[in-house]
This record gives C-alpha cells, structure tokens and sequence, in this order.
C-alpha cells in the first residue's frame, strides 16, 4: 500500500510540473505574439510609408 501512495503523489507532482511547464509555454507564446503584433504594427505605420514616401 505504501508504495502505491507513493506513486501516485510522484504522479501528482508530474503532472503540476507538466501543467506548469504548459501554462510558462503559453504564456511566453501570448508575450512572443503582443511583440509580433508590436513589431508589425511598427513596420506598417513608420517603415512603409517612408518607403512609399521615397520611392515617389
């Protein structure tokens, strides 16, 4: 019985582990797509109109 009791607590902390290494994943993943839509946007307003604006 003991060992069983000890399985399942190792099992319980895998998988807080693997719940918290996906929630960090997501998490970066949420930063990673504000800075891509921060860097598109950038681009849009200042880089391609000074492009347009030098080619004319």
């Amino acid at each position: 019985m003991r060992a069983i009791k000890n399985d399942e607590v190792l099992h319980e902390v895998n998988t807080t582990k693997d719940s918290k290494q996906f929630a960090t994943r997501r998490c970066y993943f949420k930063l990673y797509m504000l800075l891509m839509h921060d860097i598109k946007a950038y681009a849009f307003d200042y880089v391609v109109p000074e492009f347009k604006n030098v080619e004319h």
